[in-house]
């Protein structure tokens, strides 16, 4: 009995991994602005965003999506 119920375990755990994982589409990416997310009005600190893109920058060009200031965005 321990052997069916296991092997009927593992069964289901490979079907669930095999089985293709519904993507949640996403349309927009919201940045709250911190140190990591801008290079501010300070300087630069860590990072040369003129020459590197930042994370922000690197997840809205992956996903296709265009990075706006806060000024242009809308709900």
């Amino acid at each position: 009995m321990t052997q069916k119920r296991t092997l009927l375990k593992y069964g289901i755990l490979s079907l669930a991994l095999a089985a293709p994982l519904s993507a949640c589409a996403f349309d927009s990416l919201t940045v709250i602005g911190d140190s990591l997310s801008d290079t501010g009005n300070n300087g630069r600190w860590t990072w040369d965003s003129g020459q590197n893109k930042l994370y922000d920058e690197q997840l809205a060009e992956r996903y296709g999506l265009e990075l706006k200031p806060f000024q242009q965005w809308r709900l």
